[in-house]
């Protein structure tokens, strides 16, 4: 009988110490829910806090064998404590983590980001669901003030998907400037931007400015190259900007092609302003050999004749399209000298070719 009364105190006295030490344990860790969703859970846990208060009522069982009607099971109040917390602790970190995904999402919608827009950025870039809220929304401001709109955010972060976890307010106004007079207007910079954010991450300084500065100079270059062969300025920049590619070609490459161009085929320099690839194409693999047959053709009297606009047409085929429209089209014997003529061509490298150096300098990016 001592031995089970002493057994029954020590049991009240382990109950009220777990009580103070589960008591200052939960009251912190009510203290520190913000979130209004959290409100649910700080009620349950001020609720559990009677599953420490070990009543004999509660917590204590008949044992037959002693005049005493109870008996503590400690383990059972432990047991039970234990899971009750680990739960709300990981209910707690859920609710947080959907009151931030709720709020980074209430951010886009309030800016005007349908639930559709809203979902492919997400997809895109899932980081953003936990991302600082005052941050993006001063992102968000930066992007409004420049007249970008919900639509446009969306193809930027499908395009640069890491472009809102960007510091692109660093240099903002120094950055916008320069761009805007190279664009000539804030219209042309926001199109520009949207298309390719990356103008608002590159370094600017270090980057953007002399790449910029090489590409100034390098265009000079090759708009001054054309100018040669008669083409007047705003003619060239008509041309770069219905096909910019020409800008990726070597000044060697424009000199070569339009010399025979000009000076072979006999074509004026307009027709290159019309038909740009002219300047793309092979010179000793497709010019030179298509324009051979074309000569041959109609040296030899034969039909059809590759002349004027189907010589233009003949250029652009594809290999296997061209031999049959001009060379396999014709009896056998003229077929077969016809297609000796073309391989013959082809064949043909230019002079010092093998010897040639690998040093291109075309478009700066």
């Amino acid at each position: 009988m001592v031995f089970l009364h002493a057994l029954i105190r020590g049991a009240d006295l382990f109950g009220r110490r777990l009580q103070t030490h589960s008591s200052h344990f939960l009251t912190s860790l009510c203290t520190s829910l913000k979130c209004q969703r959290c409100d649910a859970l700080e009620s349950r846990l001020i609720a559990l806090k009677g599953l420490y208060q070990l009543q004999k009522t509660d917590y204590i069982v008949s044992n037959p064998f002693t005049s005493s009607p109870y008996t503590l099971k400690p383990s059972l109040v432990h047991t039970a404590a234990c899971d009750s917390v680990e739960s709300l602790h990981e209910q707690i970190e859920s609710a947080g983590r959907e009151d931030k995904t709720r709020e980074s999402a209430d951010v886009f919608r309030e800016w005007g980001c349908s639930e559709t827009d809203i979902s492919k950025i997400f997809e895109r870039r899932p980081s953003l669901r936990k991302t600082d809220i005052q941050i993006l929304q001063s992102k968000l401001e930066i992007l409004s003030h420049l007249g970008i709109k919900s639509a446009d955010l969306v193809k930027m972060v499908h395009c640069r998907p890491r472009f809102l976890n960007c510091k692109i307010n660093v240099l903002l106004n120094e950055r916008l400037e320069y761009l805007e007079a190279i664009f000539g207007s804030r219209e042309l910079l926001v199109k520009a931007i949207v298309r390719n954010p990356s103008l608002l991450t590159y370094d600017f300084h270090n980057k953007i400015k002399p790449v910029i500065a090489v590409y100034e100079s390098d265009h000079s270059e090759k708009v001054m190259n054309m100018e040669k062969y008669g083409l007047p300025e705003d003619e060239i920049c008509s041309l770069i900007g219905r096909s910019p590619l020409v800008l990726t070609l070597s000044i060697d490459k424009v000199q070569r092609h339009m010399t025979f161009i000009l000076g072979t085929m006999k074509l004026t320099a307009n027709v290159v302003l019309r038909n740009p690839f002219l300047l793309y194409f092979n010179l000793e693999t497709v010019l030179k050999p298509r324009f051979k047959i074309a000569c041959k053709i109609e040296d030899m009297g034969l039909s059809p004749q590759v002349k004027g606009p189907s010589l233009l047409r003949a250029l652009r085929m594809s290999e296997k399209r061209f031999i049959s429209a001009f060379v396999t089209c014709h009896p056998a014997n003229v077929a077969e000298e016809l297609i000796t003529a073309y391989t013959n061509a082809k064949c043909v490298k230019r002079l010092a070719e093998s010897s040639k150096k690998n040093s291109h300098k075309g478009f700066p990016f």
